[in-house]
């Protein structure tokens, strides 16, 4: 056996174990998802600058770990994003989830820009008269459409900084046309 104590045989029983435990976690309904986390987690501590999780020494169907307990120790930090307080893993300070509120205002500003290119309006009095909207609110967020292009992706991915919200976002408006500033300015070069 390796000097970390894994052997090839033991790494498949993990991969095996790992997804079929994924597996019933996607294709339960919301009780049946706590039963296969019931089975593994033992506790739980959230203490102000870390997660500590520990697993079940005797995991269902791994045979060599049944008397190695398990520990996992993850640092945190507690970031604000918007009225909500999130818990971030110290290393990855990203969200990791697109944010969809965000994402629709970003869409609305290109479809907004490609209309007026398209001249399907020939205006943005045109333009906020056909959505129903006011023209400052067209004027407003028109320039999120020219957000640069890695920040656009990044949103697209859900990998934005965690404290990027719709708020901030349009509080950072009107937005420098310098992507490395934009970058700065909405916590991408953190």
């Amino acid at each position: 056996m390796p000097a970390n104590g894994l052997t090839t045989n033991l790494v498949d029983e993990v991969e095996q174990v790992a997804s079929s435990i994924r597996h019933k976690l996607i294709n339960s309904d919301h009780s049946g998802r706590a039963n296969p986390i019931k089975a593994l987690v033992v506790r739980i501590d959230l203490a102000a600058d870390a997660l500590r999780l520990q697993l079940r020494p005797q995991a269902p169907g791994l045979t060599e770990l049944n008397d190695v307990p398990l520990e996992i120790i993850e640092p945190i930090r507690l970031a604000r994003r918007g009225v909500e307080a999130k818990l971030v893993l110290r290393n990855g300070g990203s969200s990791k989830q697109p944010a969809p509120k965000l994402v629709e205002l970003i869409a609305r500003s290109h479809r907004r820009r490609d209309r007026l290119i398209e001249r399907r309006q020939t205006s943005m009095t045109d333009l906020a008269e056909a959505e129903g909207v006011s023209r400052w609110d067209i004027s407003r967020h028109l320039p999120l459409a020219f957000l640069a292009p890695d920040i656009v992706q990044a949103i697209l991915d859900g990998r934005q900084p965690i404290g990027l919200t719709v708020n901030k976002l349009k509080h950072a408006l009107p937005l420098p046309l310098d992507c490395r500033e934009q970058r700065g300015l909405l916590g991408f070069d953190a």
